[in-house]
């Protein structure tokens, strides 16, 4: 035994060990090892010599499969070839009592492992098949015709259970292949090699798993042992089947294996020939069922008799071709009728009229799967008839539907009535499905009265159920109510506030199909709902959920009533779904007993809210004409007192505000209800802003006086509670932090301007409070982050004053003195101002001098990487600049120094390759650089002289420090960046007189090969060629070149990738250097 192979398993035993520490080295080792070339030997005889030691096992087969996907480049051709057979070795072999060398989950990583080696090598698949097949001939015994090598069960023909190792052992082989080839990372032309493999192999698999479903069907074996090999084969048959093989070819050229799959869905959820329902046949049930859905992943119908054997690539591709050409031929050289060709429909519907028939038998097996508690087989039985029924929405809802079809669609309204609304939630991708199918084509039950029936199952399912108080309390309470099958009903189910929160709100819950149902209907959606709320009115949970309703379909609502094109009967039909509406907010608001209940009063606030364009119109009727305004006001007034609707109601007041403004201005009884809720200050602050936005947008439209005058009424309590907690925070840094005794700044003068608007006295009231928490708190990050981005706001908002050049220097000046924590405020302040005077311009100039002095002596000393979100900061401001002050920075005498920092940003560790603020840090430099260097595409060139003046000189070590990044140390998110700017610079200097320097900053890196190591010397020049030419000529091609060079260098793909972009068009000539 080798040294290493020792130390190795002792490390494996120390990770599985009890000791931590020597489980964190161990852990470190066997990492670092894992990565030398001598870990491909230890991994084989971690295996060969520790054949009982089931960790080093399972490490062994693991390490090797990470070598095989990750380092396959390392070895050559024969390095392979014996790999490939020490694998098959291990796998061949047999334990001590004659079953599998080594537990499932080892022989899994084996399996894996030979079948990575199969797609990664030429015939792969097909010699990997071959073996599948030989070990499971081997490991019969030679028992029974030695000429079916392609039959799975070969061995159980005997009828001697104790060979269930070799069927589950090739199992594992076969399944591994196709998991393999679907994630393999390997050329295109390898890539089609593998799926033409696969597909050769396809029809010897399909005839294995036949005969093996044969056998368990037919043999005389223990239910436990049936469904053993029935599970067996259908994952099996499941992943060839998804690899391209539709529910139509596979009745065509698997009939047999069909018709078993038929009979294993009928028997649900009991096994083939009966025995009950147990969890061997759930397992049946789930396997039969995804082996369904992997058919009808592929829409393709059968090709004729001439063409059901599979053909090369090539081949196909001419066949495709010269049918194409024949077609056209036959139909130029004549006119004459024909007689209709056969219908493809006419193909395929005996094979979906044959799912449809082993299907009936679903409502009793999902009930019987339900009482058993197996979600997974629940939802796998659910998510089977939905992929059935959204295939083939023609011949289980159309003019000409089966029974057995329109039993499916029953089945699956019970299923979303059905009490686990994770279950419901599976269908209602269904429902939307055959919405998208013609009225006029469907069964007559599958139009309106479907859509009824499916909105009453809705409501009930969108109920709370009875008796619930809080989510804290429902646990195990009674069901909303029966479901609509019997076969789903239960009397009391696990209350899982998750479900039932996607169920009625989430993205993907029945809003959807609210809207689908509302569009059918139209104001007979209204009106049901309607009818159900009055019917009802007794239960809170009822009206809660028609409210629901209603407001899901809000926005469709109001699009159908404001559409001027519509016909007499649409116009009619409108109108009649305004008076309804009208009608229920009428009755909402005035009647105080439907919103007794805390939610149903969030509900309906959420109704007032998106209805609230239909209070009053905007300007055109006088507020007295509609009754509805003021008590709507009024009840999103009682909403806000409440906590559980007080987020409801202050969004839906809002809204109303925003909608019907000038109303309310018009109105003295509105402004007195709306007033009181400006001044409340015992909400959650999100609620506050919400209501203070409603309020601001009724006071704009107020005469300038009255304005004034409640605004500062409104402003009073804020100010209040700012200058109280400005009180606290000085108190506690007073005491706390002891700093040396000092007054708050005074305030600075606002200039002319003060009452020519109402905002100006509140800006000349916040500035004493500005001036105190930036002279207490300089030192809390936090604290000043937030101040600032309070004064970049109400500079934003002070845009159009006459007293803004007075205003603009003086809060600048607290920026300036309480550097770093304001670089977001100025960045905003550059983008906002920029353009206002030349005075304002070279106040930034200088503002930016001095930022830029501060920071260059922050980092003496330090390491930019230390610092990365000061990096990010500082680079983000420079780039505001650079778009909407280029005269403060170009003209400047900071821009060489600035480069000088972003050299030495740009050199941490390969372009930040350590934290979520790191990378940022080096994604905000390349993003300045590479605008720099292209002139921000074009605007910047007056400024040419400036910019080349110091962006040359740093041009190489900018270049090198990009390619090193995408090299080695950059993380795969900042490539896009470094080859943008990378890009921006070669672009701009190969076109002109640096094009010879240029070039020479692109050799030296790429020629280098101690950072090119993955390439041969002939590609290093290739890949430098084309990064030249195509820099210059197209720039996607670089862009897609450079990640392709990033991944070789990183060994995630081979130099095979590079060959399209050696290829010179005859227009483009080759690159010299000079």
């Amino acid at each position: 035994m080798s040294a290493d192979l020792a130390h190795c398993h002792a490390a494996i035993q120390a990770l599985y060990g009890s000791d931590p520490t020597s489980s964190r080295a161990a852990n470190t080792y066997l990492m670092d090892i894992a990565q030398q070339p001598v870990a491909w030997n230890l991994g084989l005889s971690l295996l060969s010599n520790f054949p009982s030691d089931t960790n080093a096992n399972f490490f062994g087969a693991n390490l090797l499969y990470s070598k095989v996907t990750r380092n396959w480049h390392q070895l050559d051709a024969q390095e392979r070839v014996q790999l490939s057979d020490a694998i098959l070795q291990l796998v061949r072999g047999t334990g001590p009592h004659g079953g599998l060398p080594f537990p499932t989950i080892t022989m899994t990583k084996l399996c894996l492992s030979l079948a990575a080696v199969a797609v990664r090598s030429r015939g792969g698949p097909s010699v990997y098949v071959g073996q599948a097949f030989a070990l499971a001939q081997a490991g019969g015994g030679g028992d029974g015709d030695p000429g079916t090598l392609a039959r799975l069960a070969l061995m159980m023909v005997s009828g001697q259970p104790a060979r269930m190792d070799a069927i589950a052992q090739k199992k594992h082989m076969l399944v591994a292949l196709t998991d393999e080839a679907d994630t393999v990372d390997v050329s295109r032309a390898l890539r089609l090699e593998v799926e033409d493999g696969l597909m050769e192999a396809s029809p010897h698999v399909m005839q294995a798993v036949e005969h093996a479903m044969n056998v368990a069907v037919t043999g005389s074996w223990t239910p436990p042992q049936r469904a053993d090999l029935l599970v067996a084969a259908l994952k099996c048959l499941n992943a060839w089947v998804e690899m391209g093989i539709s529910l139509s070819n596979f009745a065509t050229r698997h009939e047999g294996l069909f018709s078993l799959l038929l009979r294993v869905l009928k028997a649900m959820p009991e096994l083939p020939g009966g025995g009950g329902v147990t969890p061997a046949s759930l397992l049946v049930a789930r396997a039969s069922c995804l082996a369904l859905q992997g058919l009808l992943l592929i829409a393709e119908y059968p090709r004729p008799p001439a063409l059901t054997h599979v053909f090369p690539s090539e081949a196909r591709v001419r066949l495709a071709v010269d049918a194409v050409l024949d077609a056209l031929t036959a139909a130029l050289a004549t006119t004459e009728a024909r007689p209709p060709a056969p219908s493809l429909n006419a193909m395929v519907t005996p094979a979906v009229d044959a799912v449809l028939d082993a299907l009936t038998g679903l409502p009793r097996a999902f009930a019987a799967t339900l009482d058993a508690g197996d979600g997974d087989t629940c939802s796998a039985i659910c998510q089977a008839a939905v992929d059935v029924a959204e295939r083939e929405v023609a011949c289980v809802a159309g003019a000409h539907a089966t029974p057995a079809g329109l039993a499916l669609v029953e089945f699956l309204l019970g299923v979303t009535g059905c009490a686990s609304r994770q279950m419901a939630l599976l269908t209602l991708e269904f429902w939307l499905t055959l919405q998208d199918s013609p009225v006029a084509e469907r069964h007559p039950s599958m139009a309106h009265d479907v859509y009824v029936r499916l909105l009453e199952v809705l409501l009930q399912q969108a109920e709370y159920p009875a008796g619930f108080t809080s989510w804290e309390t429902a646990v195990a309470i009674d069901s909303p109510g029966a479901s609509a099958s019997a076969a789903t009903e239960h009397d009391a189910v696990d209350f899982d506030e998750d479900e039932f929160k996607a169920f009625r709100d989430d993205a993907h819950g029945i809003k959807d199909v609210l809207v689908v149902v509302y569009y059918l209907l139209r104001a007979q959606y209204l009106e049901r709902v309607l009818q159900r709320l009055q019917q009802r009115q007794s239960s809170w949970q009822a009206v809660e959920a028609c409210l629901l309703a209603v407001t899901h379909v809000a926005k469709e609502v109001r699009s159908w009533i404001s559409s001027p094109e519509k016909t007499a009967e649409g116009s009619a039909d409108a109108q009649r779904s305004r008076d309804l509406l009208q009608g229920l907010i009428q009755e909402l608001v005035l009647n105080s007993a439907i919103s007794s209940h805390p939610l149903v009063l969030a509900a309906g606030c959420r109704l007032v809210g998106a209805f609230s364009s239909l209070l009053t119109h905007r300007a055109s009727t006088a507020p007295q004409d509609n009754p509805l305004l003021v008590p709507a006001l009024r009840y999103l007034c009682t909403g806000l007192r409440d906590a559980t609707s007080r987020a409801a109601a202050a969004a839906a007041l809002r809204g109303a505000c925003a909608a019907c403004e000038r109303a309310v201005a018009a109105s003295d009884a509105a402004v007195e209800v709306l007033l009181p809720q400006l001044q409340a200050v015992n909400a959650p602050v999100e609620q506050q802003v919400e209501v203070a936005e409603a309020g601001a947008r009724v006071l704009a439209a107020l005469e300038p006086a009255r304005a004034s005058q409640l605004i500062a009424l409104f402003a009073a309590p804020l100010l209040q509670d700012v200058k109280q907690v400005t009180e606290v925070l000085t108190q506690i840094v007073r005491f706390l932090d002891a700093p040396p005794a000092a007054a708050a700044a005074a305030a600075a003068d606002g200039g002319g301007g003060s009452g020519a608007h109402a905002c100006a006295e509140l800006l000349q009231s916040l500035r004493p409070l500005v001036d105190a928490v930036a002279g207490r708190c300089q030192g809390s990050e936090e604290v000043m982050a937030q101040l600032f981005l309070l004064v970049g706001k109400a500079l934003s908002s002070l845009r159009s004053l006459p007293a803004l050049q007075a205003h603009i220097p003086a809060f600048l000046n607290i920026m300036l003195d309480h550097y770093p924590c304001c670089l977001e405020c100025m960045g905003t302040a550059v983008e906002v101002y920029s353009g206002e005077s030349a005075q304002v311009v070279e106040h930034f100039g200088q503002l930016l001098a001095r930022v830029c002095a501060e920071t260059f002596t922050y980092f003496q000393g330090r390491h930019p990487g230390a610092e990365p979100q000061l990096v990010a900061a500082f680079f983000t401001l420079a780039y505001r600049y650079l778009l909407f002050a280029p005269a403060a920075l170009l003209q400047g005498r900071d821009l060489a120094t600035i480069l000088d920092l972003a050299v030495a940003c740009l050199d941490v560790g390969g372009g930040g390759s350590g934290t979520t603020q790191e990378r940022e840090s080096a994604r905000a430099v390349a993003i300045f650089v590479g605008h720099l260097a292209q002139r921000c595409s074009g605007k910047l060139d007056a400024y040419s002289q400036q910019i080349d003046a110091v962006l040359v000189d740093r041009g190489g070590a900018l270049v090198r420090l990009i390619l090193v990044g995408l090299a080695r140390a950059a993380p795969s998110m900042l490539w896009p960046n470094l080859i943008d700017c990378l890009h921006a610079i070669l672009h701009q200097y190969l076109k002109g007189a640096h094009k010879a320097a240029c070039q020479t900053w692109v050799q030296a890196p790429v020629c280098d090969p101690s950072l090119t190591e993955a390439l041969a010397p002939d590609d290093r020049q290739q890949v430098m060629q084309a990064i030249l030419r195509l820099a210059v000529q197209n720039r996607q091609q670089f862009k897609a070149l450079m990640l392709d060079f990033a991944k070789i260098c990183h060994h995630e793909m081979t130099t095979d990738g590079l060959l399209a972009y050696y290829i010179v068009p005859p227009s483009a000539g080759t690159i010299t250097i000079e």
